[in-house]
């Protein structure tokens, strides 16, 4: 089974998923810090050496049967490893497992919505039945960054800046969400590994996500108001967006600096990268 590993000596840090949005992500920043540049080099999961971290990012995203039966076997695989080689994990859960909720935190009752909740929810429990296994569960907000291609909400922001289109607002956008640029999630990624690798004690079950939950409808509205782009509402019979609420309360840490002071400060950051694409495209 192919899980996209990628493993750095420099650093004792392997990476699951290293081709997708998260994983790549994390790779490319690591590979930026410091004078000695970070190399990362394809890895079986078998050949990862013992005592290392691993951030595990690999999962099948679709709501089928084929997504719980894949995922359950590379989460196997992972925390068997893990076990061998005692490897300290950083595994990378949802927020699908809340139901929906306001202010959901890592002691809320979890809920298995569809088949890839139910995934993330049994991989949880695996890396939390043994006592003597090293890892952090995250789970992860509503994920957002320039060339993402899962989130249809800012795939079609991207695509309307870039193009200069308007903007789509679907039926009455009351759906709200947490969300985390994807720069924060690895910064929040990078310092929990960090913590595991030095023995610091730290809760085992995180939020990853910025403080303020906020709506469809603030998104489009403020993205419109920060480009002159005009907003197209799109009718949606039967809407009941208001109903689809779930938002989680953020891990917070004396010892961790958010890189973004608020999730419209992340958005600022958004925008401003794709007006930058747009312009070096022309």
């Amino acid at each position: 089974m192919d899980l996209r590993t990628f493993y750095s000596p420099e650093l004792s840090l392997a990476i699951t998923g290293g081709t997708g949005f998260i994983g790549s992500a994390l790779i490319r920043q690591e590979m930026r810090m410091g004078e000695s540049v970070s190399k990362f080099q394809p890895i079986s999961l078998a050949e990862i050496p013992a005592d290392v971290r691993l951030i595990h990012c690999a999962a099948t995203i679709s709501n089928n049967r084929e997504c719980l039966i894949n995922n359950a076997s590379i989460d196997s695989l992972v925390f068997d490893t893990c076990i061998s080689k005692n490897l300290s994990v950083v595994y990378c859960s949802t927020n699908n497992v809340y139901p929906l909720a306001q202010n959901c935190t890592p002691d809320s009752r979890v809920y298995g919505s569809d088949y890839y909740s139910v995934s993330k929810l049994c991989g949880e429990h695996l890396f939390r039945s043994r006592l003597n296994i090293n890892a952090i569960i995250l789970r992860i907000g509503d994920v957002f960054g320039t060339g993402q291609r899962h989130g249809n909400l800012f795939k079609a922001i991207e695509s309307s800046i870039s193009n200069h289109h308007p903007l789509k607002l679907f039926g009455k956008g009351l759906k709200v969400r947490s969300f985390i640029h994807i720069e924060e999630l690895v910064r929040l990624i990078r310092f929990l590994s960090d913590e595991l690798a030095s023995g610091r004690v730290i809760e085992k079950l995180v939020n990853g996500s910025l403080h303020e939950a906020v709506s469809v409808r603030e998104i489009v509205e403020y993205v419109a108001g920060k480009t002159d782009l005009e907003v197209t509402r799109v009718a949606q019979p039967n809407d009941t967006s208001e109903q689809d609420v779930r938002s989680m309360v953020p891990f917070i840490h004396s010892e961790y600096a958010p890189k973004f002071s608020s999730f419209w400060d992340s958005l600022d950051h958004y925008i401003n990268s794709c007006l930058t694409t747009r312009e070096h495209s022309k």
